[in-house]
């Protein structure tokens, strides 16, 4: 597009994405053009240009002569992406990449945008540093309607945001940040700056509208790494929560801090209805005080890769979340004895994913023997007490699955870290399939190892049961299943992976 044919037809633009900020410079946006935006993206980066400018050499159509413009670099592009923003009244959504083009850039613009006022609802940006907390509060206060904030790979220096009370009293105050009608925010990688003056500054953020908040990757970032290691992680700083209208929760790739975080907020929520722990060092306490506030509301509990809960923590959820759609255990493995204790309250769930520990396999213990066998080897215990035993447990496990009528994934079983130890259950009538007749929602359901154990006999069940059952899966998805020519041809539709 011409400038010329922008400058006619701007009006009419909704949503904007700039990736030469040459075009700012050279008025292609200015008023009256370009005033009814929704959503605006600063994308600039060294190799958009590179693409911008090859694309115009193969176009018929001549913009104007990039080779000749020198200006790519000028900061006074991030004066004019202000202007554009300040003359659109209906702009709502603001997300900006100036740190793929210079930190400079970031830096200028996150200056300019905490002191504007503008009317924007959600804002997305990146590697801002944020010299001071103030910053931030003004951002807040300026963008009085804002009720989205991500901020991904950024610093926050809280050198100096705290001031004295008087000469006597020389301890640092208590930081409030005030979220203001902020619904949802998002801190990703995220890093805070102090000195030794403020190292026990205690930081509260009031969020009393907040619906949603996400808290990823704070240690062992690289920008962490490049700091020092005498950085701290954002959620270390903070005493207190207040967000009593919390209704989802996401912290993930955060090793040392979540179990932290995690109960610091989960105490102050008062409804949540989804969360997720993934990638986390995770304690019993967390699960105990979910639990004891959210039972009722959870609807979605997601720990994958997460570790650090016992057998007795994962079925204490299942055992006490009657509104449960969707459930997914962390790498810690459910206890099939466990599992069969208590039966579950979760009668509306839909996915359920759990390491389910399997009786398959049987350990010698240290200094015994067996016919051909050394000390401590694991191997399948094929005497008739354990096979009873087994068979016995399966058809306790499938009468806890059969009351849940609302099932459509169920993936019982993984590999663990230890290579011998094989988890989940086998998908056969002799096991005891058929108790699960009435799971008529199901889709999709992952095996152990193969389909050996299903036969003809059970692919013609679960079509007859089973009408919506479209994939079978292996647990470690690595190879394609195994089976029989003439299971494959009975299957039909249903795909195996």
């Amino acid at each position: 597009m011409s400038k010329s044919l922008l400058h006619k037809y701007g009006h009419l633009i909704r949503r904007l994405t700039i990736r030469d900020p040459t075009l700012l410079l050279d008025d292609w946006f200015t008023a009256p053009y370009c005033c009814n935006l929704v959503e605006l993206h600063l994308s600039p980066s060294l190799a958009s240009r590179r693409h911008i400018l090859a694309s115009a050499r193969d176009s018929s159509v001549s913009i104007y002569q990039f080779e000749q413009d020198m200006n790519f670099l000028n900061v006074a592009s991030v004066d004019k992406a202000i202007d554009l923003i300040s003359a659109n009244p209906n702009l709502r959504h603001l997300s900006e990449k100036w740190h793929m083009l210079a930190p400079g850039h970031a830096k200028a613009f996150m200056n300019r945008l905490c002191y504007v006022r503008t009317p924007l609802e959600r804002i997305h940006t990146a590697f801002w540093q944020i010299s001071s907390i103030n910053d931030l509060t003004s951002l807040l206060r300026c963008s009085s309607q804002l009720q989205q904030l991500s901020l991904f790979h950024s610093w926050i220096n809280l050198v100096g945001a705290a001031p004295h009370t008087s000469d006597t009293d020389t301890s640092s105050q208590p930081m409030v940040i005030n979220l203001g009608p902020l619904r949802k925010l998002s801190i990703v990688a995220t890093v805070v700056k102090r000195s030794d003056a403020v190292t026990d500054l205690p930081v509260t953020i009031q969020g009393f509208e907040l619906s949603s908040l996400t808290l990823t990757g704070f240690q062992g970032s690289s920008l962490h790494a490049r700091e020092g290691s005498n950085q701290w992680s954002f959620v270390r700083q903070i005493a207190g929560w207040q967000c009593p209208k919390l209704t989802t929760l996401t912290i993930s790739q955060d090793e040392f801090d979540a179990e932290y975080s995690a109960g610091a907020i989960l105490t102050t929520a008062e409804g949540l209805r989804k969360l997720e722990i993934s990638g986390c060092a995770v304690g019993s306490g967390t699960i105990y005080r979910l639990l004891q506030r959210h039972a009722v509301t959870l609807e979605s509990v997601n720990l994958s890769w997460s570790f650090g809960l016992s057998s007795s923590d994962l079925q204490s959820i299942l055992t006490s979340c009657p509104n449960l759609r969707r459930f997914e255990g962390s790498s810690d493995r459910l206890q099939c004895a466990d599992m069969i204790k208590q039966p579950w309250t979760c009668l509306q769930l839909q996915d359920l994913v759990v390491f389910l520990d399997s009786p398959l396999l049987a350990k010698i213990p240290s200094g015994h023997t067996q016919t051909g066998r050394p000390s401590g080897e694991v191997f399948v215990d094929t005497s008739e007490k354990a096979i009873a035993e087994r068979e016995e447990l399966y058809r306790a496990i499938y009468d806890q699955l059969a009351p849940l009528k609302q099932l459509r994934r169920i993936r019982l079983g993984g590999f663990t870290r230890d290579v011998k130890v094989r988890t989940g259950i086998p998908w056969s009538l002799e096991a005891g399939l058929d108790r699960l007749r009435e799971l008529s929602k199901v889709e999709s359901f992952y095996i152990t190892e193969s389909v050996h154990e299903i036969g003809i006999a059970e692919v013609e069940w679960f079509r007859k049961y089973w009408p919506r059952l479209r994939e079978i899966r292996r647990l470690d998805d690595r190879e394609r299943i195994e089976a029989d020519p003439r299971v494959l041809e009975v299957l039909g539709k249903i795909e195996l992976f």
